[in-house]
């Protein structure tokens, strides 16, 4: 539903839109081969599909978190790559979007009640249900299955990695809060060994000023605290550290850090990233 500062907007903007254009038409701008559909439970799912056939063995399955702020930017980002698969070896994925029923990109407070313990095994059931219902009408990979989130999303695909290790076969946490539940990520870390029954991916990402000590002399002292409480680059790189030696043969754990860029900033390059890693072996 629209702000009434969007209606407004719209009032004012699209008259001087029709001028604009001379005469041609003039619509809502919205991405080609894609819907967006409220559930009963408020969830807001966002969902975009390939043109054309599906591969052998069906399209892959992107899953991204907080399709508010994400879902446009990944199914944009996974299209450009999939332009030129003869070069990039990259097809186009089906992309699901879990989001909110809201106007604005972020509601914390649904994010906590989502992505956090225990309101993440509520979603991860509702994700096995969702996933179920759309192989029944498009065909999916069965090996090309990827849960992507940053942020708090991103420490929702650590937890769906720790207690359904296969429900997907790669997992991508970019820029993920560990510091919100360090003790949930450790005791999932410590049990997922043995939950392992085939080999799953992992790939941790963040912004190089995301480190505890930032090397930029201009952060502010209250930011400074929070980067030095939160230490998303160092809590990633041991966390995959530790993933790494646990199962080294079903766990493959890959990291990448983009210097220069910070907890927002970061998010253009992790959703490309996330996008390549989908098809990588």
């Amino acid at each position: 539903m629209p702000r009434p500062e969007a209606r407004v907007a719209e009032r004012t903007l699209l008259p001087a839109l029709r001028t604009f254009a001379r005469g041609g038409a003039v619509d809502a701008s919205v991405l080609a081969r894609s819907a967006r559909f409220v559930a009963d439970d408020g969830l807001r799912l966002d969902l975009a599909w390939p043109e054309g056939p599906a591969p052998e063995g069906g399209f892959p399955l992107l899953v991204v978190t907080d399709a508010n702020a994400m879902f446009a930017t990944l199914v944009e980002t996974a299209r450009l790559q999939a332009l030129r698969p003869d070069v990039t070896g990259l097809g186009e994925p089906v992309v699901l979007g879990i989001g909110h029923d809201i106007p604005g990109l972020f509601d914390m407070a649904l994010r906590e009640r989502d992505y956090t313990p225990p309101g993440a095994d509520r979603l991860l059931g509702r994700l096995d249900g969702l996933m179920g219902d759309l192989g029944a009408h498009l065909p999916l990979s069965r090996e090309r299955r990827v849960l992507i989130g940053h942020s708090l999303g991103g420490l929702f695909a650590l937890l769906a990695l720790f207690r359904r290790p296969d429900l997907f076969t790669a997992y991508v946490a970019a820029s993920p809060s560990i510091w919100w539940d360090r003790e949930a990520v450790r005791a999932g870390a410590e049990a997922l060994p043995a939950r392992l029954t085939r080999p799953v991916r992992l790939l941790l990402t963040a912004g190089g000023g995301e480190r505890g000590s930032p090397p930029d002399a201009t952060v502010e002292p209250a930011q400074a605290r929070r980067l030095a409480e939160r230490r998303v680059v160092e809590e990633a790189q041991a966390l995959a550290a530790r993933l790494a030696e646990a199962a080294p043969a079903r766990l493959k754990v890959t990291t990448h850090i983009f210097e220069g860029e910070s907890h927002g900033s970061v998010i253009p390059g992790a959703l490309g990233r996330a996008a390549r890693f989908a098809f990588e072996d």
